[in-house]
C-alpha cells in the first residue's frame, strides 16, 4: 500500500510499506499528477515485487529501487569536489611526468595556472577595493549633481 503526503511547502511525499516497513520518500515535484503517476508506479512496482516478477537487489535502497521502477538499486555516489588549486596541481603533476613538457601547450599554460592559482596579496587587494570605493563614490556623485561635467 502506498499514499501521498503534501508537506506544508507544497512538496509531494510517497510512502509506502512493505514487509512490515513503513518508507517515505520525498519526490521533489510539487505537481500533482506527477505525484499521482509516481504513486501509480510505485504500487505496480510493489505488486512485481510481491509476485515474484521483479526482484530487488540485495544491496539495494527499496524506496529509490521502487520509485525508479526497478532501474536504479541506490542513489548514485558522486565525486567529491575539488577546487581549482587542486585541479591545477594535478595538471601539474601530470604535465611532468608526461614527454611533451617542451611544447607550446606547457609554456603557455604555465603562467596562467600560476597567476590563477597564486595567493592574491593583501596589497593588491586593498587597492583594489580602494579603486572600487573611488569609482562607487565618483559615479555616485555624477548622479547626484547634474551639472558637473563629465
Amino acid at each position: 500500500m502506498a499514499w501521498l503526503d503534501c508537506e506544508r511547502t507544497g512538496i509531494f511525499q510517497l510512502g509506502f510499506t512493505f514487509g512490515g516497513r513503513r518508507f517515505k520518500r520525498s519526490l521533489r515535484t510539487r505537481d500533482e499528477r506527477v505525484a499521482e503517476a509516481t504513486l501509480h508506479r510505485v504500487e505496480e512496482s510493489i505488486r512485481l515485487v510481491e509476485t515474484g516478477r521483479l526482484s530487488v537487489p540485495a544491496n539495494a535502497d527499496l524506496a529509490t529501487f521502487l520509485i525508479s521502477d526497478g532501474k536504479i538499486a541506490s542513489t548514485p555516489d558522486l565525486p567529491e569536489p575539488i577546487s581549482l588549486g587542486t585541479l591545477f596541481n594535478r595538471y601539474r603533476k601530470r604535465l611532468a611526468g608526461s614527454s611533451t613538457a617542451g611544447d607550446l601547450t606547457t609554456t603557455t599554460a604555465g603562467p596562467i595556472v600560476h597567476w590563477i592559482t597564486r595567493p592574491p596579496p593583501r596589497m593588491r587587494l586593498a587597492v583594489f577595493f580602494q579603486l572600487r570605493l573611488r569609482l562607487s563614490l565618483q559615479n555616485t556623485a555624477e548622479l547626484l549633481n547634474p551639472d558637473s561635467p563629465t
